[in-house]
């Protein structure tokens, strides 16, 4: 997790991150249909998106976890939560920096847009053809054509 705020970029990078931090599958360099997490992901304007995730990061931006807007810079509030013997959180630390390490230096925003729907099978020029479905719709019907 060190390396967040070295590598988050806008709006538009932190989802796709999220994305790959959910569907991303480093052991064959696929995209996974069922989120590691549990957030849903789906096709929209920009690529694959999810609408909780967002709020998520304007709440907290909103409660001042992070330093002005994008890009993010953490400044955490409030008592530091004890991981030191919490599987599950070290995990998603490890899974965090795994995706950053791979993906967040290498792409900008737009970039990881069109990496991320390669991904998935998708083309840029057709992604709206797909709007509104999740990824494990896309999935199923890439594999088939």
């Amino acid at each position: 997790m060190q390396q967040l705020r070295e590598e988050i970029g806008g709006r538009k990078k932190i989802m796709k991150l999220f994305f790959l931090l959910e569907h991303y599958n480093f052991e064959n360099n696929t995209i996974n249909p069922t989120p590691v997490i549990g957030n849903e992901f789906g096709i929209y304007y920009y690529g694959v998106y999810n609408d909780v995730v967002m709020k998520d990061i304007f709440d907290l931006l909103n409660r001042d976890y992070f330093k002005g807007t994008f890009p993010l810079e953490l400044e955490p509030k409030g008592q530091k939560q004890d991981v030191e013997n919490d599987t599950d959180i070290k995990d998603i630390k490890k899974r965090i920096d795994r995706v950053i390490e791979k993906f967040g230096r290498k792409y900008g925003g737009y970039d990881l847009e069109v990496e991320t729907l390669k991904m998935v099978g998708v083309a840029l020029h057709t992604k709206e053809q797909y709007m509104g479905w999740s990824i494990a719709e896309v999935l199923q019907e890439t594999k088939e054509q």
